[in-house]
């Protein structure tokens, strides 16, 4: 009767792992067609692109999102920060939680121990605090972390201007929340890249950093970048920016 007994376990138990096993199968296909779906639309019309994302449950879509950080068009990349940002930002509001379980999502692609890069995760961040106060009140001290060198600063350059470019966002729109940062970005001005040294101007400037400061540094500034603004990039010499700034005191 006890073998009997164990055996049942032991048959019930191969039977829920080939169950899981089975499960696990069919959501990877399941991410892996809707990356499929997503990638026909990704670089077209934004309209078309949001039906889509919005065809699938929430729970569905992150992962595939995600996926397009890596991709090697910056213009989709950036679409995909957009959207997770935007996916964040609707979840805080109605699965407080699954938001949060997303951010850390993110910041665990940042840490060392993720045993990859997180391109884009930093950027996502900023832009899901840029979308939403709520989240900006529980991650914005994280992401100020990144370009701090006594926080959990970014050694890698590109993971950097992640995060530059993460706080110039949150900048534009929630300036107290993130005017610690001010303090940090002085240490990128100097940065032998155009990029670098654009995107922390223009979070100095977006967190209203001395101006004096910044025109000493950036007036003859020859540096070109590219910012991805309102679902299109848009090119700047960093010179230009400061001199603008002086006489118009806007960037846009």
């Amino acid at each position: 009767m006890l073998k009997s007994h164990k055996l049942n376990i032991f048959i019930n138990g191969i039977i829920f792992a080939l169950v899981i096993g089975v499960m696990k199968g069919y959501k990877k296909e399941g991410s892996r067609a809707i990356k499929k779906n997503l990638r026909t639309v990704f670089s077209g019309n934004l309209d078309d692109l949001l039906k889509k994302i919005e065809s699938y449950p929430v729970d569905s879509i992150i992962g595939p999102v995600i996926s397009f950080f890596y991709h090697k068009d910056p213009f989709i990349k950036f679409r995909a920060i957009t959207l997770i940002g935007k996916i964040i930002s609707e979840l805080f509001e109605s699965k407080t939680e699954k938001a949060r379980v997303v951010m850390r999502r993110l910041m665990w692609n940042l840490n060392d121990e993720s045993g990859g890069i997180g391109w884009g995760s930093a950027e996502a961040m900023g832009e899901a605090m840029a979308q939403n106060r709520g989240v900006a009140k529980e991650f914005g001290n994280m992401l100020i972390s990144y370009i701090n060198m006594e926080g959990n600063y970014l050694e890698h350059p590109e993971l950097q201007k992640g995060a530059l470019w993460g706080v110039f966002r949150c900048g534009e729109v929630n300036k107290a929340q993130f005017s610690e940062a001010k303090m940090y970005l002085p240490n990128f001005y100097r940065s032998n890249d155009s990029e670098t040294r654009g995107f922390s101007l223009l979070a100095s400037l977006e967190l209203e950093c001395d101006l004096e400061s910044l025109v000493k540094c950036f007036s003859k500034d020859e540096g070109v970048f590219e910012v991805f603004i309102g679902d299109e990039f848009v090119r700047y010499v960093i010179k230009d920016i400061v001199n603008q700034k002086i006489k118009t005191k806007t960037i846009k």
